[in-house]
């Protein structure tokens, strides 16, 4: 015996199958079986077809309305041979149709459904019923124009049911609007229930067919039988396989339309269902209004129904086809209503102007290995339908387009299928993809390509390659909403264009990640968060637990919760760390325990005290000297308006609203007396309080900026033990507080947590997901760490940041510019522009721009702060002895500016050392000196008439009471400026300060002179300066 036959026969003795192979084939059949007998195996044969092309595309097939047509022009253009499994389930679906209907004629003229074959009979128009509820199901999952409005058309037939409308509606998922809904359950029929349903019925229906045997043709009852095998066989598989070559040219010959994505708001759309179920749609137009029931669900209705009891109506004794007269007239008209309906239905329908129908390829394309090869093709195609065929062709070439820019170490083929990303003339969204031009953007998309600023991978010639994560790539392309990170990654500087990296890149240093973390461009400071080394004798240890268990809950007395002691405004920039109740008690103990500079109380003028205490309007008194200091030009400070809080005042120093209740009284007075001497770095200017102002500044603060009810919920913690103290030191350490905050004798901890310098060139496979429950790529692990950090890594020493959705984008927008070093292609290479080298000037005016921190608020040659003007050329803008009177008693420059210099009570002698200093040092070369003697009082009446009548200077400045409040205010400008920078000024003010919004107006030299003459006149009586300058 053979190895076959032995294999044959195990399979026989376990199975059966040879027995049951032997019945099949050799099933006797009557004898005139023939070719009109071999409907029912075509039609089980294209079924296989379907379920086969079915589970292919659904390989490759996003099943959501967002996702749906992206992934079917995939499938026809990247997948291989994808555009023939298409055409073969989508002709293949019309063929079934056909041969369904076709067997079921048959069937009816030969009467084969009469006793014993009712049941036969009627499983097979359930299964005709399933055959057109594929062909409904599957009609929405292009999700084109041409789909969804057809489907909309489909559901409200739906709804016109009677009694059962609303039910099939809601069923259906389209009760309002074709969505997510209706889509899900149109695949859940199409994909999940029909096909099980089907092969039930065609098993059931097979095996009806078996018992009851092959009907003969009518008057053949007792005809000799003969076997399935070999005739009968032979001519259903020649039948099958003409089916088969007929539905594979049609797949390659015949496009299947996909139109462009669906548009719910196109309600100019006409639709028009597939063509089997034209003749019902034309025959709803004869029934409007009230009657439209009729045609959609009655006349239908009635036609399933008759053909079900058919059975049971005929039942006459078999006879020949050609004296069934009735059944035949009947078929013959049926199919020319059929006819006529469909025809009528193609002619009035109008197919509509400028539905873009896609068109990727022609059909000699379909099975073409090479994708890049279908676009440039189908290219070639849709320029020759243009008016400007000439232009959109004149660079086109059939080989591989390749932009090289050895530089960046890019090579970039994009423009291979996106040919025509150039042509200005195919910016119009009606031009499918991927021929659409690119928007308007500031480089040559030409030069520069594509995956500079989209990503991907530049060499793929295939799309799912060039866009998606692969094997060999793991960076695609970047969504729309990150693309301004790669902008970052050439720009180092803030480019207008990019808000969102620009944002980015200030949460970045306002949460001080540079702290923990190493980032591209960005330098360390010496200093991020506040000095903690005297900690413990400004706040208490409860202050310290509520602020450490949680940051942004301060609670007042409403239950509301406050940022920072106020309702609104910016999140804290102290994060939250998750601490345990022991590891709270362990901090707490040892930062109450830091007090290596204590604080003695000082000692007020008793006769201060004795004569303020009996004033009743102590605090009112000392909150007016508090705005009269002009406090809150750094500090904010929450006040209520029409019942709401808001944050009014700078930043530059913290928040002072409930300060009262946090800080200590003894602290906060030998604060504002003399903060370098608690804290030797403090940006805080040394202000010359007198004691009485001292006394009733600190009685308000402590009297008024407080709550009493702060600290209400802190459990007693009672005396620090030397365990806390040592826990609270190492927990110092362990969560990394040193990389913000400095103590003194404790190291600064630089690179506390990973570098961050490359994340944005990071590949997938290097990033440690953990059991997160996101997406695997770049852009959801950044999102995922920045929005809690413990859900990719349970261990994870990041704290927890207060972030809102915008930030958590504009922070990765930021992170995934940090792809390495720049390039060498000469753009700038600085993500904050680098300060210059501090100002440390010697001498006495060393001492006082130091006391008074002059360049926390002013830039001197670059170097210092930008809430106040820049001083670089104050000594050529202003006069000596107005400099001096400012700086004694600071007056109001700007109405309109929220931020007023403080008023530091300096004496004579220190505002001639600074006054001395501007003017000598700090000169503009742009503002040459000028003989003021030489402006005549004819000069300055033609100035004025200039400022006010042909230039109308007063819509922008004020001179006494009257004008605009866009610019200084001018009325004092004759003991303010020097003539020379007046002159400079009006001849190009941006040439003196170039953020400066005055517009440059074309004076002539003679109109320069007389503004200049009239301006000078303009002084306000002075009281005499007693100050005196060096050699003065």
């Amino acid at each position: 015996m053979s190895h076959w036959a032995r294999i044959n026969e195990w399979l026989e003795h376990r199975t059966g199958i040879s027995t049951a192979v032997r019945k099949l084939f050799y099933e006797e059949i009557p004898a005139s079986s023939g070719w009109h007998q071999v409907f029912g195996s075509v039609a089980l044969f294209l079924f296989l077809v379907q379920a086969f092309t079915g589970v292919l595309l659904a390989l490759n097939y996003a099943p959501s309305p967002g996702e749906a047509y992206n992934s079917l022009q995939y499938i026809l253009t990247e997948v291989t041979a994808g555009r023939l499994m298409r055409g073969l389930h989508h002709w293949g679906a019309s063929m079934l149709i056909v041969v369904v209907v076709l067997h079921m004629t048959q069937v009816f003229l030969f009467g084969a459904y009469k006793k014993p074959r009712e049941a036969t009979w009627m499983v097979g128009v359930v299964l005709l019923l399933l055959t057109l509820a594929y062909g409904l199901t599957g009609y929405l999952l292009p999700w084109d124009n041409r789909a969804y409005w057809g489907t909309v058309v489909a559901t409200n037939i739906a709804a016109r049911a009677p009694l059962l409308g609303p039910y099939l509606t809601s069923l259906l998922g389209g009760k309002d609007s074709i969505g997510v809904v209706t889509f899900a359950r149109f695949f859940a029929l199409h994909v999940l229930l029909l096909p099980p349903a089907t092969t039930l019925l065609i098993f059931f229906h097979i095996y009806l067919v078996r018992k009851h045997g092959v009907a003969p043709a009518p008057g053949d009852e007792y005809v000799p039988k003969k076997r399935f095998y070999p005739e009968q066989a032979f001519k259903d598989t020649l039948a099958i396989f003409v089916a088969f070559v007929i539905l594979f040219i049609m797949a390659v010959v015949v496009r299947v339309p996909l139109e462009r994505a669906a548009d719910p708001t196109d309600t100019a759309y006409t639709p028009r269902p597939e063509w089997y179920f034209l003749f019902l749609f034309q025959t709803l137009k004869f029934f409007s209004g009230s009657l439209e029931v009729v045609g959609s669900v009655v006349l239908p209705g009635l036609a399933v129904l008759l053909l079900l009891v058919v059975p049971f109506i005929d039942r006459d004794q078999v006879v020949a086809v050609t004296r069934r007269t009735f059944a035949l007239t009947f078929v013959a008209l049926a199919a020319i209503a059929w006819t006529a309906l469909t025809a009528a239905a193609v002619i009035t329908t109008p197919k509509g102007a400028n539905r873009a129908t896609i068109d990727f390829s022609s059909p000699s394309d379909w099975l073409q290995l090479s994708p890049w090869k279908r676009y440039k093709r189908g290219y070639a195609r849709f320029a020759q339908t243009r008016p400007d065929t000439k232009r959109l062709m004149a660079d086109y070439g059939s080989d591989i387009d390749q932009i090289s820019i050895p530089d960046m170490n890019v090579v970039d083929r994009c423009t291979t299928c996106h040919q025509g990303i150039s042509q200005s003339t195919l910016a119009e969204a009606s031009v499918p993809q991927p021929y659409r031009a690119h928007p308007i953007v500031p480089h040559q998309v030409k030069e520069w390509g594509c995956v500079i600023c989209h990503r991907g991978q530049g060499l793929a010639t295939e799309a799912g390659e060039a866009h998606e994560t692969t094997l060999a790539w793991e960076q695609p392309i970047l969504p729309v909403s990150f693309i301004q990170g790669s902008c970052g990654t050439c720009h180092r500087a803030d480019i207008p264009q990019a808000p969102r990296l620009r944002r980015g890149r200030e949460l970045l240093v306002q949460f001080n990640c540079v702290g923990c973390h190493r980032l591209q461009g960005i330098e360390r400071p010496v200093m991020l968060g506040p000095d903690l080394t005297n900690i413990g004798t400004k706040v208490s240890r409860e202050w310290l637990y509520k602020w450490l268990k949680e940051p942004r809950t301060i609670v007042d007395a409403t239950g509301k919760v406050t940022v920072n002691g106020y309702e609104t405004g910016d999140e804290p920039r102290m994060p939250k760390f998750r601490l345990s109740e022991q590891e709270l008690k362990g901090l707490t103990a040892y930062l109450s325990s830091l007090r290596s500079t204590p604080v003695a109380p000082y000692k007020f003028d008793p006769r201060v005290v004795a004569a303020w205490e009996k004033k009743p309007d102590l605090v009112e008194q000392g909150e007016v000297r508090f705005r009269q200091m002009f406090c809150s030009t750094c500090h904010g400070l929450a006040v209520t308006r029409a019942g709401e809080a808001k944050l009014i005042g700078g930043d530059i120093g913290p928040e002072l609203t409930k300060v009262g209740s946090k800080a200590n009284p003894d602290w906060l007075v030998a604060w504002l007396r003399d903060p370098q001497s608690y804290l030797p770095h403090a940006q805080m200017p040394r202000y010359g309080w007198s004691d009485e102002d001292l006394y009733v500044v600190t009685q308000y603060i402590t009297a008024k900026l407080v709550d009493p009810d702060l600290l209400s919920d802190v459990p007693k913690l009672g005396p620090s033990t030397a365990e806390e103290v040592q826990l609270g030191r190492r927990l110092f350490l362990e969560k990394g507080c040193p990389g913000c905050h400095t103590i003194e004798g404790v190291p600064s901890q630089k690179d506390f947590g990973p570098d961050l310098s490359n994340l944005g060139g990071k590949n997938v496979s290097q990033l440690e997901f953990g059991q997160a429950k996101i997406p695997r790529n770049l852009i959801a692990y950044i999102q995922a760490k920045l929005t809690d950090p413990v859900s990719v890594n349970p261990a994870a020493r990041m704290p927890q940041y207060y972030l809102n959705s915008a930030d958590i984008g504009a922070l990765t927008v930021a992170l995934l510019s940090m792809s390495g070093p720049a390039s060498s292609s000469g753009m700038e290479r600085l993500i904050v522009p680098r300060k210059q080298a501090a100002l440390h000037p010697a001498g006495r005016f060393g001492e006082v721009y130091e006391r008074y921190k002059c360049y926390v608020c002013h830039q001197f040659n670059g170097y210092g702060g930008t809430l106040a003007p820049d001083l670089s050329f104050e000594g050529s803008r202003a006069r000596w002895s107005w400099i001096v009177e400012f700086l004694k008693n600071p007056q109001t420059l700007r109405p309109t500016l929220t931020f007023r210099m403080p008023q530091f009570n300096m004496t004579d002698e220190e505002a001639a050392v600074l006054a001395d200093n501007l003017g000598k040092v700090f000169q503009s070369p742009a503002a040459r000196p000028v003989d003021e003697r030489a402006f005549t009082p004819g000069m300055a009446a033609k100035g004025k008439q200039l400022y006010e009548v042909k230039y109308q200077c007063q819509s922008c400045h004020t001179i006494g009471l009257g004008g605009g409040y866009v610019g200084p205010n001018l009325s004092n400008v004759g003991n303010w400026m020097a003539a020379g920078w007046i002159e400079a000024w009006l001849r190009n003010p941006q040439a003196l300060v170039p953020a400066a919004i005055e517009p440059r107006r074309a004076f002539t030299d003679d109109e320069i002179e007389a503004l200049t003459a009239y301006l000078l006149t303009l002084r306000q009586t002075a009281k005499p300066v007693a100050a005196k300058g060096a050699g003065r």
